[in-house]
């Protein structure tokens, strides 16, 4: 015979051929007592000690009896019947039933109105919600698939499990493989009944953390409708214990029956002396002892120091009184040292021709003692929850007036709870918002369940206003509630920063406007036509960015003729490896100008690995190609002319006068070339001291001329640079390579770091020796501050950030770009996180500081992440 469950109401095992009890008995309640503790709607029918179905269900005993057998297998089904009490009266209650194993079905009897009685109150919502945290069967709430979403704490005292570790499981993987049908099936004919509560399920085996496997026995409710679980839950006890006991008395049958007989409680016989004659063989399921041990030792011994002299005084109260009998509650020792509660009935029977002795009867309540504190101390871990919660609540009556408001309201708005409750819940809310709130609470009246929330202003006791996102859920058909329930959050510090941001964007709508670099994106083809380029395109090379979108060849037709085969060659490689394109080439402007470009660009792809598009970066870097090529025409020439001068000064001494003062004249001319270059220029000694510097060069660097030069290049090279600088120098020096050039930082003088492109020659002595470096420096700290905000932003946020730097608002980059307002702020949203800035301005003003855009304003210092 399988196992009874157990649950709130009468629940029996019914034979289908008997039309009776199968264990000619009544069922046990949850809480494992006899059901003479049933509600008092079910008064009458618990007199009876054995229950016949059949009888108890009239004037409906036919529909019973065509429930009960219509039952097949472990099919569960639900009924409404009329129960007549034994003192004639009746009343309708729900009947589940189950099939069982073979003619056996479980018949679960629930007064209708108990449930709701009984869980319709606060007080009684929050007893349970405490019960469930601290009883020691597990409760788990799970979604129609069997995904777990709440576990009570007792899973890690039985299972082994925390409650984290298996929350977002589904709750079949921790069922043995032998159970996973019963208790699929069992799981989806929950998830198919709404409204079912308390049905038993079948016995499964649970698996624990070191290995072992549990025997539970499950009940399960199906509340996917009720707001306040949203699921199925499922009740299991670890009966494992008890199925062991089971297979080990299952070959007996007459030891069966005196276990089943004497599961709950033992009985002990003793003398006057306080010794033990007999004891029934319970003793061992709750003691540990065997009747024999404990038969002739005297039973004060066994109880716990701190109780026994008010043990003994019990005993003592009923000696001189034949007949005469008393409860009390104390703790025995167990086999294995450890006490529980025992509840203990003594009798005093000595006068009894047959028993001559105290009859105790003992029954084990440390479960239900542990319970109790348990209870107590979750009610009060749940009143300190309550009352320091982040939200108030209020519950708000058809009329406007508040019939409860939670305890946390007085650390949001310094009102006790007392001074809210009756008052009208609209003498709270700003006047201005009541124009708007007014209407909606009347809207809200006529509309059950959840409504959409909202942002309003209600009054501090000290006369502030505070901003709070208020959401409604019409409970007035709840008899429990009957009214509006808010649950409200304070969003005071969020709505004030929003006012801010929106003041700040109006406020520096128009600062930025462009930065000294157009940004594009291409697709990935043969022309790489043009999806979107920024405005500064048309600065630089002429054409406007309609003109570039429209025509798909105007980049090549701009080409240089001399670097169009290069480029053009780099480019199809690129797109066919995905490889990033770097290249610096010449393009011819509308106006027929040689603009030189410093163009980047790298590949994206989607979530599968394939092309999208490509975004990248030009820059004009014509004044610094031009630069480079004017200190090289310069270092030719003046290695012309040293050569020309030491000749003449070889063939013509007597002109020696003459030749320094040409020399002279060719230095000073060579000093302004020298000092007025638009790039930092220097010669450096062998050894890295600066031997001479250019204005330029100093300020890149911020020294002073006189500082520097006390100086070596490696002081101010930052220290993750110069190890590769030096490599260079290195192969410089053995004549490895004419020049090197390369892009590193240097620390300056503030020390912030500046991103320098070098370019490094080598002079020589007339003896071929090496004497002296020269170094051509070049500030790319803005560029390199654009290249790192292209990689770091997408190609659409690059797109909406052009935009803000024009000065465009969030509704009309919606505009141009045909997303929607929230797709934008989104994305402002994004790249101000990204840029680790707090508005939309400051991230238009990060660009244009790190060179991506060019001002039409003067740049303001210090935003974060800007070079000096």
């Amino acid at each position: 015979m399988g196992s009874t469950r157990v649950f709130e109401g009468v629940t029996v095992r019914y034979s289908r051929l008997r039309g009776r009890d199968a264990r000619g008995r009544q069922g046990r309640n949850r809480r494992g007592r006899q059901s003479g503790g049933l509600p008092a709607s079910w008064a009458g029918v618990r007199a009876a000690r054995r229950v016949r179905v059949g009888g108890a269900l009239r004037p409906r005993r036919r529909e019973a009896r065509a429930c009960l057998g219509g039952v097949a297998g472990d099919e569960q089904v639900r009924r409404g019947l009329l129960i007549r009490r034994a003192d004639g009266t009746s009343f309708t209650a729900e009947v589940a039933l189950r099939g069982g194993h073979g003619e056996e079905i479980a018949v679960v009897l629930r007064a209708v109105g108990e449930r709701e009685r009984i869980g319709g109150s606060p007080a009684g919502e929050e007893a349970f919600r405490a019960l469930v945290h601290g009883a020691p069967d597990l409760v788990a709430v799970t979604d129609a698939e069997g995904v777990l979403g709440y576990v009570s704490p007792s899973v890690e005292r039985m299972y082994g499990h925390k409650p984290e570790e298996v929350v977002g499981r589904n709750l079949l993987e921790f069922v043995h493989p032998e159970d996973h049908p019963a208790a699929l099936k069992d799981l989806a004919w929950t998830a198919r009944n709404p409204g079912v509560v308390g049905m038993p399920g079948p016995l499964v085996r649970l698996g624990h953390r070191d290995g072992t496997w549990r025997h539970v026995e499950t009940s399960a409710s199906n509340l996917l409708d009720e707001p306040g679980v949203r699921g199925l839950v499922f009740h299991g006890r670890d009966i494992t214990d008890r199925v062991r006991l089971e297979e080990e008395l299952r070959g007996s049958e007459e030891r069966f029956k005196a276990l089943v007989e004497n599961a709950q409680d033992f009985v002990v016989l003793a003398d006057e002396n306080n010794v033990a004659l007999y004891a029934s063989p319970a003793i061992g399921q709750i003691l540990g002892y065997s009747p024999q041990e404990f038969v002739g030792t005297r039973i004060s011994g066994y109880v716990h120091p701190d109780d026994c002299e008010w043990a003994l005084g019990k005993v003592a109260e009923v000696l001189p009184v034949p007949g005469s009998h008393n409860l009390g509650t104390a703790r025995y020792r167990h086999e294995d040292g450890s006490y529980r509660y025992l509840e203990v009935v003594v009798n005093n029977k000595l006068e009894d021709p047959v028993l001559r002795g105290v009859v105790c009867n003992c029954r084990d309540v440390t479960a239900r003692v542990e319970a109790e504190r348990a209870l107590r101390a979750s009610e009060e871990r749940h009143r300190a929850l309550n009352e320091n919660a982040l939200d108030f609540v209020v519950v708000q009556r058809a009329d406007n007036t508040l019939s409860y408001v939670s305890p946390s309201i007085e650390r949001l708005l310094g009102y006790k709870p007392e001074e809210a409750v009756g008052k009208v819940g609209a003498d709270f809310i700003h006047p201005e918002d009541l124009e708007w709130a007014w209407p909606l609470f009347y809207e809200q009246l006529e509309k059950p369940g959840i409504n959409e929330g909202v942002v309003i202003r209600y009054r501090h006791k000290d006369g502030s206003w505070r901003w709070f996102e208020s959401a409604c859920n019409n409970q007035l058909a709840n008899p429990a509630v009957r009214g509006l329930v808010f649950n409200c959050r304070d969003v005071t510090a969020r709505v004030e920063a929003e006012t801010r941001l929106r003041e700040a964007e109006e406020r520096y709508r128009r600062l930025v406007e462009r930065v000294p670099a157009a940004t594009y994106i291409e697709r990935n083809d043969a022309e790489s036509s043009t999806v979107y380029v920024s405005p500064q395109i048309e600065e630089m090379l002429g054409h406007t960015p309609e003109e570039w979108i429209s025509d798909p060849g105007l980049w090549l037709r701009t080409l240089h003729p001399e670097d169009h085969g290069r480029v053009l060659a780099r480019h199809l490689k690129c797109n066919g490896t995905g490889e990033p394109f770097e290249e610096e080439y010449r393009c011819i402007a509308r106006d027929g100008r040689e603009v030189w470009v410093r163009d980047e660009a790298v590949l994206l792809r989607d979530e599968r690995g394939e092309p999208l598009y490509w975004q990248g970066v030009k820059i004009d870097i014509t004044a610094r190609k031009k630069a480079e090529l004017e200190i090289l025409r310069l270092n030719t020439k003046l290695r012309s002319q040293v050569a020309g001068f030491t000749s003449e000064l070889k063939a013509a001494l007597a002109g020696l006068e003459e030749s320094e003062r040409y020399l002279e004249e060719r230095e000073a001319h060579f000093q302004d070339t020298f000092e007025l270059a638009a790039v930092g220029m220097a010669h450096v000694a062998l050894d890295g001291r600066w031997v001479r510097v250019n204005k330029k060069l100093c300020e890149i660097v911020g020294y002073e001329r006189e500082d520097l030069t006390k100086k070596t290049f490696q002081d101010v090279t930052h220290p993750e640079d110069l190890e590769a600088d030096l490599e260079q120098v290195e192969k410089l020096l053995a004549g490895g390579i004419p020049s090197y050039a390369m892009e590193k930082r240097y620390v300056k003088g503030d020390g912030s770091t500046v991103w320098v492109e070098i370019s490094v020659s080598l002079a020589r002595k007339p003896s071929g020796e090496p004497d002296y470096f020269i170094s051509v420096i070049e500030d790319i700290d803005q560029r390199k501050g654009a290249e790192a905000l292209l990689k770091l932003l997408s190609a659409r946020e690059v797109e909406i950030l052009g935009l803000m730097a024009k000065g465009r608002t969030n509704t009309e980059i919606a505009g141009d770009l045909g997303f929607s307002p929230n797709t934008v702020k989104t994305h402002v949203k994004s790249i101000t996180a990204k840029l680790g800035v707090s508005d939309r301005t400051q991230a238009a003003v990060y660009a244009a500081g790190v060179g991506l855009f060019t001002p039409r304003f003067r740049v303001p210092t210090g935003l974060p992440g800007m070079g000096a």
